[in-house]
């Protein structure tokens, strides 16, 4: 959100960004370059107003948007709940009340179908896993459903199946999206804990493709992907008072807003995700060259990872162009791409990655800039090397790529720029040093 990295169904893939002059390091902690945080739900919290009391639980009011009145698709979410005190009876996941919910019932995880209250049949009711999620840890938890068809509804929890069931959506265009609470009219249904990546699907996911996709971040542009919140947002643990809205990853986007959330300290508030991810990218870094672009970066872990796309931006057409693509190492491993760069063209550029799955997700990086100055005036000498010792004088090519022909155009020796290069293993004979575009003569005896 992951990312990069898919760990024992431990949520989902991010690339964290933090740039620093030329270089840019991924830490995966949550979801998303730079920002990876998640939304802690306090639960139920009862407050005294004029002598009454009343539950001033913290959730998310959602839109009722078309686009989420359906009566097959799959929702999902990652949620963690603390080892005690979540509290009993019902607590909303993401509920669209008489249509469709998941929630946790004294902590297992549930559907409700409020058939038994507004459909025909009058069946339905509470369909139950017998999974405990009061564990203290990320689980992903998702529901598919094809309102009416017999045993056409499933529910997963870390991407296995826990209950083949048959639903019924009743009224789908009654109730707004909530993430956190089963009930705005006072319930008390309010969830403890965190939540995260939260998706909104007017399809059916296959196990497959859940499964697949759990841990990554998506780009938003999936077919049937209807609304999608990140929670990658707010200062974590910091003063948040005036993010009160949760924003849609889909355009055009259908926000939520935050209501009655203290927005400060460790509770009731965004934290930084401690999620575990599948492609685990910890550092990118862009270097200038004489006359390119050196990209690299680093992995520890990597899963499903198929490779990167390496783009460049264009200013001229405002557009993303593909430089190149590296293959995917599927371990621990460091990638390099330089992207030669004409003398004429050599300014500031701006790079990012596209990382693909093997299923064809992608999740990008935030983008690294990268000021191109040509090698002016390089100088060797002496021009008559006796000594073996061949000194290089020269701006922005440090740490180049050399090349040193014989006067028939064939490289005879090859390296990195240093100061000083080591050519008494040449024969005597007259030679050319290149660094790039730039290039000098020099007389070996």
């Amino acid at each position: 959100m992951i990312s990069l990295i898919y760990k024992s169904h431990t949520m989902k893939k991010v690339i964290y960004l933090i740039t620093f002059a030329l270089a840019i390091s991924f830490t995966m902690q949550a979801q998303v370059a730079g920002n990876t945080n998640t939304l802690s739900f306090y639960g139920d919290r009862l407050v005294t107003e004029n002598n009454v009391v009343f539950n001033r639980g913290d959730y998310v009011l959602c839109s009722n948007d078309p686009s989420i009145q359906i009566t097959t698709g799959t929702i999902e979410a990652w949620i963690k709940v603390p080892v005690s005190g979540a509290g009993s009876g019902f607590h909303g996941i993401v509920v669209k009340q008489i249509a469709y919910g998941l929630l946790l019932d004294n902590n297992i995880l549930i559907a409700y179908d409020w058939s038994t209250q507004y459909c025909v049949p009058t069946i339905g009711g509470e369909y139950a896993t017998t999974r405990n999620l009061a564990d203290g840890n990320w689980h992903h938890v998702a529901m598919s459903f094809r309102s009416g068809v017999t045993n056409g509804s499933f529910i997963y929890v870390d991407g296995a199946i826990e209950l083949n069931f048959t639903y019924n959506v009743c009224i789908p265009t009654g109730h707004n999206l909530t993430i956190g609470t089963g009930s705005t009219a006072g319930s008390e249904q309010f969830f403890k804990g965190q939540i995260d990546e939260v998706r909104i699907w007017n399809v059916v996911r296959t196990q497959s493709q859940i499964q697949t996709a759990m841990t990554s971040e998506l780009v938003g542009t999936q077919t049937g992907l209807v609304n999608y919140f990140k929670f990658d947002q707010g200062i974590s643990a910091g003063d948040n008072k005036g993010l009160s809205t949760l924003n849609d990853a889909i355009s055009p986007s259908n926000n939520g807003t935050l209501n009655n959330f203290t927005l400060t300290g460790n509770t009731s508030n965004w934290l930084a995700s401690n999620a575990i991810l599948p492609v685990e990218l910890i550092s990118f870094k862009a270097a200038p060259l004489s006359h390119a672009v050196k990209l690299n970066w680093q992995t520890v872990n990597e899963v499903n990872n198929k490779g990167f796309y390496i783009e460049r931006f264009d200013a001229l057409n405002n557009s993303w162009d593909a430089r190149g693509f590296v293959s995917a190492q599927h371990k621990a491993s460091t990638y390099e791409y330089v992207d030669e760069i004409p003398e004429s063209e050599r300014s500031v550029r701006y790079y990012r990655l596209r990382q693909s799955d093997n299923d064809g997700y992608e999740t990008l990086s935030k983008v690294v800039s990268v000021a191109l100055k040509g090698a002016k005036g390089m100088k060797i000498y002496p021009s008559i090397v006796t000594d073996g010792l061949l000194n290089l004088a020269t701006s922005n090519t440090e740490g180049d790529d050399f090349a040193i022909y014989n006067l028939l155009g064939q490289v005879v020796q090859k390296g990195k720029t240093t100061q000083q290069v080591n050519v008494s293993a040449l024969p005597n004979g007259t030679y050319v040093f290149k660094v790039g575009t730039e290039q000098a003569k020099f007389l070996k005896q």
